[in-house]
Parts: C-alpha cells; sequence; structure tokens
C-alpha cells in the first residue's frame, strides 16, 4: 500500500528537517490500536502516530484518498494537501519545505 511505501521517505525527511521550525506526524483513520501499535513497531517509526478511529481529520479536511498529507502552518491553518503516496526525500520539496520554516 502506498501509505507503507512512502514510510522510508518520510523518515528521511524527517532527518532532513531536524532541528528545524518542522512537526512531522502520523494519523491512522479508523484503525484499532493494537494494528496500529504493531504497524508502527514493524516499520520502525521514529515520528508520532495518533489515532482517528471517528475519522474526524478525514471529515475537517474532506480527504479524498489513503494516504493523504497535510501540510498546515505553525497556527495550523492548511497550506496544501497530498493525496496518495509521495517521495517526501525529494530534494526540491525539502528545499520548498526549509523556505516555508524561514518564513
Amino acid at each position: 500500500p502506498p501509505c507503507k511505501e512512502e514510510i522510508p521517505t518520510i523518515e528521511s525527511l524527517s532527518r532532513s528537517m531536524k532541528g528545524k521550525n518542522f512537526d512531522i506526524m502520523a494519523v491512522s483513520v479508523g484503525e484499532d490500536p493494537a494494528t496500529v501499535k504493531s504497524f508502527v513497531a514493524a516499520q520502525k517509526m521514529s515520528f508520532p502516530i495518533y489515532l482517528d478511529p471517528r475519522n474526524s481529520l478525514t471529515r475537517t479536511y474532506a480527504s479524498q484518498g489513503i494516504p493523504t498529507t497535510y501540510l498546515l502552518d505553525k497556527e495550523g491553518r492548511f497550506i496544501a494537501g497530498i493525496v496518495g503516496g509521495y517521495n517526501y526525500a525529494d530534494s526540491e520539496f525539502i528545499s520548498l519545505l526549509d523556505e516555508m520554516t524561514q518564513r
């Protein structure tokens, strides 16, 4: 699944953005806690994972598919979204995020 495939690139992004004004978190929508815990352990994910059993995030941001990535500013306002798997280790994407954190 795309969400599983993009985890290594999210880990790479996390390392690239370490020490900058940037946070990564994942939200598991509709999964039970035991399944999520097992998945996180198997993937060795270093960023926090939150549970959303009622799909409230999906309703709030009108998600179109899984995975969906949201970029929010420091006040929590929506900036952009990415639907589907993505290579977060892409140097242009990292440069854009780096620039955004300096504003």
